[in-house]
């Protein structure tokens, strides 16, 4: 029984002495920085997070405008099917095509379904130059969205470099908070302090 009551006295005394220190070293690294950390900590934080929903959305437009380039090409390669008056080049055209059109139009087939100078031709030189067109604007709308974003993504990163201009301690700081035991070690028995302070 008395070497048990030694033994827990013991072990009782090293978590003391143990959680005292970590309170210590944890209002030490805390109160380095204090109330001007947190607030720096914040805004680092948010604008990591604008910059990343920034870059997430100048790569999305990036690929949409991509994809109607890709769209803006295929209707320019079929518009050359046919003449500044709309009349089709039948020198372009063999008769396989030509035949396979004909019967696309007689049967309906929806257009998704065909491709090709097959498409091109039922979908005809009107709808062609109308499809062009509204290609023209997307990419005209993609390149102003593209040109907004880049705009604010460079503001974003340029805030990032006037945030950590000069500020190493509070660089070095933060970087524990990529540890795992930043915060059972550091975060918590800091603010139980301030609670307890309170």
């Amino acid at each position: 029984m008395r070497v048990t009551g030694i033994f827990v006295t013991v072990i009782l005394y090293v978590a003391i002495v143990f959680s005292a220190v970590v309170f210590l070293v944890a209002v030490q690294l805390r109160s380095e920085g204090g109330e001007n950390f947190d607030l720096w900590r914040l805004n680092c934080n948010e604008n990591r997070r604008l910059l990343g929903e920034q870059e997430k959305a100048l790569t999305s437009r990036q690929q949409e405008q991509g994809q109607n380039n890709e769209q803006r090409l295929f209707v320019e390669t079929c518009l050359r099917l046919f003449d500044g008056k709309g009349i089709l080049r039948s020198e372009l055209i063999d008769a396989e095509t030509a035949r396979n059109a004909r019967k696309a139009a007689v049967d309906r087939t929806p257009l998704d379904r065909l491709t090709g100078p097959v498409y091109c031709l039922v979908r005809g030189y009107p709808n062609l130059q109308f499809d062009q067109s509204m290609d023209d604007m997307h990419d005209k709308g993609y390149s102003l969205q593209i040109d907004g974003l880049q705009k604010s993504l460079d503001s974003t990163q340029q805030q990032y470099a006037e945030l950590i201009k000069g500020r190493e301690d509070f660089v070095a700081l933060a970087s524990l908070a990529n540890v795992w035991y930043e915060k059972p070690l550091l975060v918590c028995p800091y603010d139980l302090v301030v609670l307890l302070l309170v």
